[in-house]
């Protein structure tokens, strides 16, 4: 009986499906004074990644227009886009939901047009579904405060990445951290170089979509943008983990 019973509890393991979930493999930043911020110094991007960019303008005339690594054609975030009239700053999102097969740049360049300055940042997932999806995404300012608030989204999926960007419309307050928006916790990554004005974090494998809550070293406006990326098909493989310094 008990043998039978071991023999039951083998195949029920056998069969069941591995825990699907998004993994960080890498992340960069850049700043610029052109109209190009370049991200450079990545590993190679590897096939098949969720690869995600925040810009972030030290204009609200500027524009993003294109993101690029030379090989994938970044799709560009409607609901990201947005301005401040008064703070004279803007954000936006690109993204890639599956890297081309022949990935393996090192680069990752965003053109802009009437923004002179500011930070761009990359980062890449790797997943263990068959697909990543747009789950949601959403942008909105600020008032001059020393907290603010990121956006909120309503999460369908059930192990999400999401990914917020914020820039600040003052030169002396300067991102300081990010607090947990729920139960997620935005540390993959959380880039803000040299505590600057600007930073974007991740959170992963998350169902919590509650706004995170930007901390500034002095009151100003700003703006924020957020994207958040489900999977399909998750079960029955197992996540592919790759490290900066893996070879192609």
């Amino acid at each position: 009986m008990r043998t039978r019973i071991l023999v039951a509890l083998a195949i029920v393991l056998a069969a069941a499906p591995a825990w699907a979930g998004f993994t960080l493999v890498q992340s960069g930043s850049g700043t610029t004074t052109t109209t190009t911020c370049t991200i450079a110094g990545l590993s190679a991007i590897g096939a098949r990644d969720l690869l995600v960019v925040a810009d972030d303008m030290f204009s609200f005339s500027g524009t993003s227009n294109s993101a690029t690594d030379g090989t994938n054609t970044y799709s560009h975030c409607s609901n990201c886009n947005l301005g401040d009239s008064v703070a004279l700053v803007r954000t936006d999102m690109w993204y890639v939901l599956s890297a081309a097969s022949t990935a393996g740049s090192t680069t990752v360049t965003v053109t802009r047009s009437g923004s002179l300055g500011g930070f761009c940042y990359f980062a890449e997932y790797s997943y263990s579904g068959t697909a990543a999806a747009v789950d949601a995404s959403g942008s909105a300012d600020s008032t001059a405060a020393l907290t603010h608030g990121g956006i909120a989204l309503t999460l369908t999926g059930t192990n999400d990445a999401v990914v917020q960007g914020t820039v600040t419309g003052s030169g002396a307050a300067t991102i300081s951290s990010i607090a947990s928006g729920g139960s997620a916790s935005y540390t993959s990554p959380f880039l803000h170089p040299n505590t600057q004005r600007s930073a974007m974090a991740g959170a992963l494998n998350t169902t919590d979509g509650s706004a995170p809550t930007w901390t500034l070293s002095g009151s100003a406006r700003s703006v924020t943008a957020a994207m958040a990326f489900s999977e399909t098909g998750g079960g029955g493989t197992t996540a592919r983990v790759r490290h900066r310094s893996e070879m192609y």
